[in-house]
């Protein structure tokens, strides 16, 4: 029994890494800039919430947070237009000040 699961598995295992090659397209292609989207998005959304919920926050910091918006902003659009993003671009952009 445990040989036909293992060999369920690897034929299975197979196929899913074919399937890719098969079409033509790289694995990481088309959903790698979907996910840094969505990534940037939810960083995006994390800061409104960080900037108006909790204690009051000082100019210094509200000034931070607008720029690292504009930053995420820019690199939101840059992957709607099709431009490539570096994935340290995301993690810069994304990392706490």
């Amino acid at each position: 029994m445990s040989r036909t699961m293992a060999t369920w598995i690897l034929t299975g295992a197979l196929a899913l890494g074919a399937v890719p090659a098969l079409a033509g397209t790289p694995a990481a292609g088309p959903a790698a800039p979907q996910a840094q989207k969505a990534r940037l998005e939810s960083g995006l959304h994390q800061l409104a919430m960080r900037s108006t919920t909790g204690p009051k926050i000082g100019a210094t910091e509200r000034a931070e947070i607008t720029r690292q918006e504009s930053e995420i902003k820019s690199l939101i659009h840059r992957l709607e237009t099709g431009q490539s993003v570096a994935p340290s671009e995301v993690d810069h952009a994304l990392a706490p000040r």
